[in-house]
């Protein structure tokens, strides 16, 4: 006797049932699929920004940030140093002429 003798039979109508439930087949590719879709990948990746020259080179875009910073930092030196001396400031009725544009020499009435 057989161990497995004690099974019942299958039941055809429940496998035709249940068969549309099993995962379908994936279906294979046509030949030369991944070739032809890495090409129209290719043809429409946008071209390539094109940078200027001393961007490309870290170095050179580092340099050129240092000596901008240097003369502005040497032009603010220089203007602080040679700044003109101001007159000192009036004070009084002078200040109050000063303000209002004010001649005393002037006569309305001439």
């Amino acid at each position: 006797m057989a161990p497995f003798d004690n099974l019942p039979p299958p039941d055809d109508a429940w496998t035709d049932l249940l068969r549309p439930l099993r995962e379908p087949e994936l279906p294979e590719p046509r030949p030369y699929f991944y070739a032809r879709l890495e090409a129209r990948m290719a043809a429409e990746q946008p071209p390539p920004v094109a940078l200027p020259w001393w961007l490309r080179r870290p170095a050179y875009a580092a340099t050129l940030g240092t000596l901008v910073l240097a003369l502005n930092a040497g032009a603010a030196v220089y203007y602080a140093r040679h700044e003109k001396p101001r007159p000192p400031a009036p004070d009084g009725y002078a200040a109050f002429a000063a303000d209002y544009q004010l001649d005393p020499f002037q006569h309305p009435h001439d």
